[in-house]
């Protein structure tokens, strides 16, 4: 049999595309962790058991900003949510009688596996778990190698790091935002009332983050759909 035609060699191949961001991305987590003095062992566990890059960035940006606790854990959660509706989508399509416990695909979740995998019109879990699989090494290793030697690159190179991860995320929004302009104004929306928040109320980073992300998908779901054409009622 071709490797090709195993689901889970397939899915590695699958996730290739995600390695080439996934392990800049993780590198600039492990430079960012170092810069707010967390260790080495808490840095490579945070990635090793939480595997999520934007609560991971977000988290260390507010413990260097000595945002508390609370802050910290309800940003992070109310930032996540989304990863339950991505998981009930994934779960409509995963075939049963693969051999891998759903708790493991779970796990491996984000943004970009859920990219690859909505492509699949049913989706094998031995494929999928390839798919994670390869970016969770990626993610791991490259938070090691971030922490360890990222602060000897050029300060040009740490520079790029940095946006490494919202490239991945332009590049996944990019299509929709192009077919739905409302997605456009509710992410400016949340960028602008953000900014008025920290920098003009004076508010904390985290309560800020917390208020963002309820106050702007609350508002946007209560203005109805634009299509373009549409005269009126």
């Amino acid at each position: 049999m071709n490797f090709v035609e195993r689901p889970f060699l397939r899915g590695l191949v699958s996730g290739i595309p995600i390695v080439v961001g996934f392990i800049p991305a993780g590198m600039t987590f492990g430079l960012l962790a170092q810069q707010a003095a967390v260790g080495l062992a808490e840095t490579g566990l945070f990635s090793i058991a939480v595997f999520a890059g934007a609560s991971q960035y977000m988290a260390v940006n507010l413990i260097q900003t000595g945002s508390g606790i609370g802050e910290i854990v309800l940003a992070t959660l109310l930032l996540n949510f989304r990863h339950f509706l991505m998981s009930a989508s994934l779960a409509r399509k995963l075939e049963s009688g693969s051999g891998v416990p759903r708790f493991v695909t779970a796990f491996g979740v984000t943004d970009e596996s859920f990219a690859v995998a909505s492509a699949q019109p049913r989706l094998n879990g031995r494929y999928y778990l390839g798919v994670e699989l390869v970016s969770y090494c990626a993610w791991v290793t490259g938070t090691f190698i971030g922490f360890l030697i990222g602060d000897t690159l050029p300060a040009g190179v740490q520079a790029a790091l940095g946006v490494t991860l919202y490239c991945l995320f332009a590049a996944l929004v990019a299509p929709i935002l192009r077919k739905t302009p409302r997605m456009i104004l509710t992410a400016a929306a949340a960028g602008i009332l953000n900014w008025f928040l920290v920098i003009s109320l004076g508010m904390s980073m985290g309560w800020a983050f917390i208020v963002t992300m309820v106050a702007v998908p609350a508002l946007a779901a209560v203005f109805p759909e634009y299509s373009p054409g549409e005269t009126g009622p």
